[in-house]
C-alpha cells in the first residue's frame, strides 16, 4: 500500500517507476517510467513490442516514487500480475 497513507504531490520532475519481474526468477522484464504526471494518472502502454517480453505466467511488480529532491519511496511492493493465453 501507499506508505503511511501519505498523499503525494507530483512535481513535473518527479518520477513514478513501475517495474515488472518474472516469477520465480525475479528477473526484470520491463520498466515504465513516468514524469510530468497530470491528475494523478498514468497509463501503462503495453505495446506489441513490450507485450512480447511477457510470456504466459506469473509476475510481480513494484511502484516507486522518485521525487525531484532525491527521495525514493516504494509505494507498492511485491504486487502480483498474471499473463494468460488470450485469443
Amino acid at each position: 500500500m501507499i506508505q503511511d497513507n501519505i498523499p503525494y504531490e507530483f512535481d513535473e520532475n518527479d518520477e513514478l517507476i513501475f517495474s515488472f519481474y518474472k516469477n520465480p526468477s525475479k528477473v526484470l522484464v520491463h520498466q515504465f517510467t513516468f514524469t510530468n504526471i497530470q491528475d494523478y494518472t498514468v497509463v501503462l502502454g503495453f505495446t506489441e513490442e513490450i507485450s512480447k517480453k511477457f510470456d504466459i505466467g506469473q509476475y510481480s511488480y513494484c511502484v516507486k516514487f522518485n521525487s525531484h529532491d532525491g527521495e525514493l519511496i516504494t509505494l507498492f511492493a511485491k504486487e502480483r500480475a498474471e499473463v494468460e493465453k488470450c485469443h
